[in-house]
């Protein structure tokens, strides 16, 4: 379990969306669609049509239908305007984030990134480690205008809760949680990073 409502209140502590419009970039599933109650509009774009259904029944339930638009795209093909563009946890699994960062730059007033840590063990133990080295080296290479840091908390009843979870990487992320085989009410550090370029 993930407390989504730390990670909202620090994207809120950071970033004022308030009657912003807003390109939302890795949106699928709808986790953090809560912040948008303060922003003007939001289009919320993922490429992964089993994602953005999800986010079209979060859109639904938190009777944002009015504001909150889910489209299905890659993000490197958008181009309608908008205040800033938001990055979900999504810039480490683009194929080029330096590219991504230019168009946003080039589109977008404001540019905010909410991503995993270079350090991160949850990352590591989900097979991360080279993407996000690969996204922050990208992000190296603008000018940060704000950064922060936060830690959240993966946390799992038991052991096999959590192998459930990462099973779907295979056996590499397997192996690397063996060594809390056997542990129960099991917390794992998730630090992020805000940084708005």
């Amino acid at each position: 379990m993930l407390d989504l409502n730390y990670i909202t209140n620090s994207i809120l502590s950071f970033y004022d969306f308030k009657g912003k419009d807003v390109v939302h970039v890795g949106a699928g599933g709808g986790q953090l669609i809560a912040y948008s109650h303060i922003a003007r509009e939001i289009r919320a774009l993922d490429r992964d049509p089993q994602a953005v259904e999800v986010l079209e029944g979060r859109i639904r339930e938190e009777g944002l239908e009015h504001k909150v638009f889910a489209i299905e795209c890659d993000f490197m093909d958008y181009k309608a305007k908008a205040d800033v563009v938001f990055f979900e946890f999504c810039l480490h699994e683009m194929e080029d984030p330096i590219a991504a960062l230019k168009h946003a730059k080039e589109m977008y007033a404001h540019v905010v990134i909410l991503d995993h840590a270079a350090d991160s063990k949850w990352s590591w133990y989900a097979l991360e480690e080279k993407k996000l080295a690969k996204s922050w080296k990208a992000i190296d290479k603008f000018e940060v205008f704000k950064k922060e840091e936060f830690t959240v908390y993966q946390e799992y009843d038991t052991y096999d809760d959590l192998e459930l979870k990462l099973s779907v990487l295979g056996d590499q992320s397997l192996k690397r949680i063996k060594e809390l085989e056997g542990c129960k009410s099991i917390s794992i550090p998730m630090p992020f990073t805000l940084i708005q370029i």
